[in-house]
């Protein structure tokens, strides 16, 4: 199994983000949310779910850079 650095899974992940669509700054958070949750052990919310977001863009189920609203605070 390849071994790659925190660094690296960020940059791939956040130029495939940033190739489907995202802005520069949105997909470098995304990107760094994803590696964390790898590093803290929950590889289900990891990288592995980047090719679940780009399929959610293509399918339009996913706007990347849609403004973010609250609607409700608990």
């Amino acid at each position: 199994m390849p071994i790659f650095k925190p660094e690296e899974l960020k940059q791939a992940s956040s130029d495939v983000f940033k190739a489907a669509g995202a802005p520069a700054a949105e997909a470098d958070l995304v990107a760094d949310f994803l590696v964390r949750a790898n590093l803290a052990g929950h590889d289900s919310h990891g990288v592995i779910r980047v090719i679940q977001y780009v399929e959610e863009i293509k399918a339009g189920r996913l706007v990347p850079g849609a403004p973010i609203r609250v609607v409700q605070e608990s």
